[in-house]
């Protein structure tokens, strides 16, 4: 099997880690005892999972096709996500406790919606640009660089966004490893996928964007400078 062959295998792997992390709450629901807080954390995570699945593939299904070429990095970022969600499940049933503690989960709260907020704000800005799989040709349009939005502050808010989103989740359900997973794996993993997409988009507009990257950072605004 070739190079493209084995990332559509993969890309196909990322996508059933979603749809068990989807139904694995309610397995895990239906032959459990029960404990503390069990049914508003399942709920919890089985809301976490549903938007993260409509967000990256159904929301806009005509921009997601298993054919990536080039691009790695999607499946990086999509394994490494499980490996933060599925031990957040996990956590939770063999804690036997829904949410480890309230300052834990309040924490975890916050740090959730601030990335989820940041990360839909970006998409929302993007519009019909995005693409889930950087290397397909309806990822952008080459006629205009996107200076919209979270777009006029920082040049990464989906992939930062999603940094943080990782940070909450794991602080609130209170899973150890999922932390350990979040910074080992999934924050490198967007790291690698910035820079993946940074290529990409010189080859693509060239000077413009090179003019842009000076001027807008990729994940920590100046807001003291305009862009």
């Amino acid at each position: 099997m070739n190079r493209a062959g084995i990332l559509r295998v993969l890309f196909l792997l990322v996508a059933l880690c979603g749809i068990v992390a989807w139904i694995l709450p309610w397995i895990l629901y239906a032959t459990s005892e029960t404990f503390e807080r069990r049914l508003p954390a399942t709920l919890l995570f089985f809301a976490v999972i549903s938007e993260k699945l409509w967000s990256s593939f159904l929301r806009m299904p005509e921009r997601v096709s298993v054919a990536a070429e080039k691009d790695w990095t999607v499946i990086a970022v999509g394994l490494s996500y499980a490996a933060v969600v599925f031990p957040s499940l996990l956590d939770i049933y063999a804690r036997r406790s829904g949410f480890p503690s309230l300052l834990s989960g309040c924490a975890g709260g916050v740090a959730y919606s601030t990335g989820l907020a940041l990360r839909l704000a970006a998409l929302k800005t993007l519009g019909q640009k995005w693409s889930i799989q950087l290397d397909q040709p309806v990822a952008l349009d080459t006629s205009i660089i996107v200076r919209e939005g979270p777009y006029r502050w920082i040049r990464h808010p989906i992939y930062l966004g999603a940094i943080i989103e990782t940070l909450g989740i794991a602080l609130l359900f209170g899973s150890g490893w999922a932390i350990g997973a979040a910074c080992c794996l999934f924050w490198p993993a967007e790291l690698a996928r910035a820079r993946f997409e940074e290529e990409y988009l010189h080859g693509q507009y060239g000077e413009a964007y090179a003019k842009y990257s000076q001027e807008v950072p990729g994940f920590i605004p100046r807001f003291g400078a305009r862009s």
